[in-house]
């Protein structure tokens, strides 16, 4: 049996490799549940009922570092604004993560180190409030590859003292996070679980022509 499925296997990482991270046009099209305008118009003026609920929506996928909510300076309403912490992007291996949605964004956190944070922001309007969900990605910056072997044997010509049985920590060192775009996937399920929650659910069945 593994030996059957390691073609396909090979052949979804050839695919990705020739696609790219940055494909984002044919990662949308990767998507497969419905799409909602970002940002979302919540038609509801109660600014705690929207705050909770979205605050509640948010927790199950990130970890919130800070909340600047919605305030009244004079006779405008300010701006909300909801931060998270960066967290490792969902595998293919963890579909019992609320962020492990099938696509591309998916797969390229399988083979890659990814990290994810999301920023919300809650806008007054005249109707209500709009919701814009913005998920960022970033790459792990590494100095080398974690298995590489080149160059391991060769020898050093820079006067670098070095001692018999002295122990070296050969795992690459992390040089930073490298932004690679967002994840709208992942903003539309936010989008889709917060509207299920102050509206009725829409279908995911596109309309079929007459």
């Amino acid at each position: 049996m593994a030996l059957l499925c390691l073609p396909g296997c090979l052949t979804n990482v050839w695919q990705l490799a020739d696609q790219g991270p940055l494909d984002i046009a044919a990662a949308e099209d990767d998507y497969p549940g419905p799409r909602l305008e970002n940002p979302l118009l919540i038609p509801i003026r109660d600014q705690e009922l929207v705050w909770s609920q979205l605050v509640d929506t948010l927790d199950d996928y990130f970890r919130i570092t800070s909340e600047k909510r919605v305030r009244l300076v004079g006779t405008v309403l300010q701006e909300g604004l909801i931060e998270t912490a960066p967290q490792a992007a969902a595998t293919s291996l963890e579909p019992w993560s609320k962020d492990s949605i099938p696509g591309f964004y998916n797969r390229h956190a399988t083979y890659q180190s990814i990290r994810q944070r999301a920023t919300i922001r809650v806008i007054p309007v005249r109707d209500g409030f709009e919701i814009e969900v913005v998920v960022l990605r970033e790459l792990e910056d590494l100095d080398h590859p974690e298995f590489a072997t080149v160059g391991g044997a060769t020898l050093r010509h820079d006067g670098s003292l070095t001692r018999p049985g002295q122990e070296v920590d050969e795992r690459p060192i992390r040089l930073g996070w490298i932004p690679i775009g967002h994840n709208p996937a992942l903003e539309q399920a936010i989008l889709l679980q917060l509207q299920e929650r102050l509206f009725e659910p829409i279908d995911a069945t596109p309309p079929e022509d007459p």
